[in-house]
């Protein structure tokens, strides 16, 4: 915002950015729309029984994209846009539908080709395939395989349909549906947001090695992903130990978040999890979330301690009384990059047991007393080790973990 002399006066001017859009999203449509307009007295069908109809002079259509020549898959993809804009489905929501179904299968694309290298293509040549031998098993292995792909898109694009229709259904309940924004194709909702992290990743993966931090993150994703399944939420974006989940409500954002740590605290070996909670406006667009209550969420998280969830006042606010769950204020709170300063709460289920765990002072690992790997007295007290490994690395430097002298 700034201002702007001109020769009527003085204004406040605002300069809005609108980035553009891949050339690739715009030709379907419109190259739909220029063949069905083409204004010659007789046309024909493509194909029998095909609804899209062309210039009766027109033999062939060649579209080229750059050197990337478009084939009979992208005209039928130009058929089924065709369709969607004649049923009045908005161009700019179809754009956007077409870059999450590209991305979307994009990765599922690449998972295929990277699994089947790992685990098919390496497990044939570490049996001692190779030379025309190995290509014809990788042949007969990805011939079984391809079948399944069909199949699986529409089984998991059924259930995901069916919860993402449910999850609407509550966000009408809730009397807090999208609102859609008046400048843009943009659509804003109130949802509840949690964002959940290891408290201890950053020195298991240097000390354990990325194979051991990927085991850890893998179970800590079945917990969570389990968690959310049951609570009605959605993991909408991760990276590394880090997740981002979005529920159409903060009561079971809360419960599910409580619901995570006390799975992860109760695994024998386990790094403590903490999490952040907050309630607000975010912005959907291309089949992801925006805006400055994910960056709030974010923050608040970097504030949690070891197995400690935090709640903005927000969401204390809006749930009122949560039953057996008790709001802890800790006052306010300047967080990196926020203007004003946060009101959290700790919260805290009444259910929860106390567990006894110990702690790993090299790794951060926690476990339980009978899961401990190595035991080293140090001044007369006993530290404990989740391996050896650990151990070893505690005797090198001991005084980086607080412990310097006679060990």
């Amino acid at each position: 915002m700034r201002r702007v002399k001109t020769p009527k006066g003085e204004y406040v001017a605002v300069t809005v950015a609108r980035t553009g859009k891949r050339t690739a999203e715009l030709v379907p449509p419109a190259i739909a729309r220029l063949v069905a307009a083409l204004p010659f007295p007789r046309s024909m069908r493509w194909l029998p029984g095909e609804d899209v109809r062309f210039a009766r002079p027109l033999r062939w259509i060649v579209a080229l994209l750059g050197d990337e020549v478009l084939d009979e898959h992208d005209l039928q993809i130009l058929r089924v846009a065709k369709v969607a804009l004649d049923a009045g489905f908005p161009e700019t929501a179809l754009l956007q539908l077409t870059r999450v179904y590209e991305e979307a299968l994009g990765r599922v694309a690449e998972a295929e080709v990277r699994l089947f290298h790992f685990y098919v293509h390496e497990g044939l040549k570490a049996a001692g395939l190779s030379g025309r031998e190995l290509v014809d098993s990788r042949k007969s292995v990805r011939e079984h395989l391809l079948p399944m792909v069909g199949p699986m898109i529409r089984y998991f694009h059924r259930r995901g349909m069916t919860k993402a229709v449910r999850q609407d259904m509550l966000l009408h309940l809730a009397g807090d549906l999208a609102r859609p924004a008046q400048t843009d194709s943009r659509a804003q909702l109130r949802l509840a947001i949690v964002f959940l992290d290891i408290s201890s990743y950053t020195p298991i993966t240097e000390v354990m090695g990325d194979a051991v931090a990927a085991r850890i993150v893998e179970r800590f994703s079945e917990l969570v992903r389990g968690a959310a399944t049951r609570f009605e939420g959605r993991i909408v974006d991760r990276v590394g130990d880090a997740f981002l989940l979005i529920f159409p409500e903060p009561r079971s954002a809360v419960t599910c978040a409580l619901e995570i740590e006390k799975c992860t605290a109760a695994e024998p070996q386990f790094p403590a999890v903490r999490g952040a909670v907050h309630w607000g406006d975010v912005l959907y667009q291309g089949g992801g979330y925006i805006g400055g209550s994910l960056n709030i969420a974010s923050r608040v998280a970097t504030q949690a301690t070891p197995h400690q969830i935090l709640a903005t006042a927000a969401v204390r606010d809006e749930i009122g009384v949560l039953s057996r769950v008790r709001f802890t204020p800790l006052g306010k709170r300047r967080l990196k990059g926020l203007g004003e300063e946060l009101e959290l709460f700790e919260v805290q289920s009444e259910d929860a047991k106390g567990v006894e765990r110990i702690r790993d002072p090299v790794c951060g690992m926690e476990m339980a007393p009978t899961e401990v790997g190595a035991r080293l007295v140090v001044r007369g007290q006993e530290l404990a080790f989740c391996c050896e490994r650990c151990l070893r690395v505690f005797l090198t430097v001991p005084e980086r973990y607080g412990a310097a002298g006679e060990v």
